[in-house]
């Protein structure tokens, strides 16, 4: 069973993961077509932060499973 940590890491991960496949997917095709420039400089940027967190609380979600072995 999850503690609360695990599952609030998870579940952070899941909606940040939601959020760049938005923004992947979507908002910057959108922002692109609209011809919102800045609009897809910031997305682009989002997008790259959101890429780092995602991968830092995936390590550490994977870091603590592995030690409670």
């Amino acid at each position: 069973m999850l503690d609360n940590t695990h599952y609030n890491k998870m579940k952070i991960l899941h909606r940040l993961s939601k959020t760049a496949w938005f923004i992947k997917k979507c908002a910057k095709k959108d922002a692109k077509e609209a011809g919102h420039m800045e609009c897809l400089k910031q997305y682009e940027e989002l997008e790259k932060d959101l890429s780092n967190h995602i991968d830092k609380l995936y390590d550490s979600l994977c870091k603590s499973c592995m030690s409670k072995k």
